[in-house]
């Protein structure tokens, strides 16, 4: 039986959960972020949600502070970008929170500001020492085997992959980036010849078809009609 648009919608919104939300709302992750691209004027914090707001008690909301401690949100007067009475799906703190990081200015229009969301994912997840810090601290950690769960939950929880290259796609990498061993190592893992100097090895990579990762994959199915799921009723 096919699905209809609503349930189509809510099965991108769950991968958009598990794949961006979750992990880029991680504080590890965003440390990594903080650490990589320092702001001297913003640092990242999360905030329960106690008051009398539209968001669910006790739910955890993104959110800025200056060195001040002065707080930015999404949600609150002078921004009002994300109101969920509007766009009920509209749970994209940790993404205007990244935008506002980066200086990226939060346009009025709502597909727009995605669009410019998704060029800044792309953005991170290319650089190389995000890449690498990542796996380091985060996926190779065996203590983070289950750290992300794949949503929507079940009795038997699922769970995201550890592997960096099941995440991210090796053809999304700065491949000018990389050193003459990092390319080899990308290469002998798709079993292919690693010899030569680096222009030859970046240019193999090139020319090799690879799966896609799947923060990628959510990623593309956010440009070409995810958008729609956070704006109005998302259908």
């Amino acid at each position: 039986m096919a699905c209809t648009d609503k349930e189509f919608m809510n099965k991108f919104g769950y991968k958009h959960y598990t794949y961006i939300n979750q992990i880029f709302g991680d504080q590890a992750v965003r440390e990594i972020i903080s650490n990589l691209w320092p702001n001297p004027t913003w640092n990242f914090d999360v905030e329960t949600v106690t008051d009398d707001s539209e968001f669910p008690m006790l739910s955890k909301h993104h959110i800025l502070r200056d060195a001040a401690g002065n707080k930015w949100c999404s949600c609150t007067r002078p921004n009002e970008h994300q109101d969920i009475l509007i766009d009920k799906n509209d749970t994209l703190c940790q993404s205007y929170t990244l935008l506002t990081y980066f200086g990226i200015d939060i346009k009025r229009d709502k597909i727009q500001r995605q669009m410019d969301m998704i060029q800044l994912y792309r953005s991170i997840i290319s650089n190389v020492r995000f890449r690498t810090v990542i796996e380091r601290e985060i996926l190779l950690n065996k203590q983070n085997a289950r750290l992300w769960k794949i949503y929507p939950l079940t009795r038997k929880h699922k769970h995201v992959s550890n592997r960096v290259n099941t995440l991210f796609s090796p053809d999304a990498l700065d491949l000018t980036g990389l050193t003459v061993p990092q390319l080899r190592v990308e290469l002998k893992a798709r079993g292919m010849d690693a010899s030569g100097l680096k222009a030859k090895l970046i240019e193999t990579l090139q020319t090799a078809t690879t799966r896609v990762g799947r923060v990628e994959d959510v990623l593309n199915q956010w440009e070409a009609y995810g958008y729609w799921y956070f704006i109005g009723d998302g259908t």
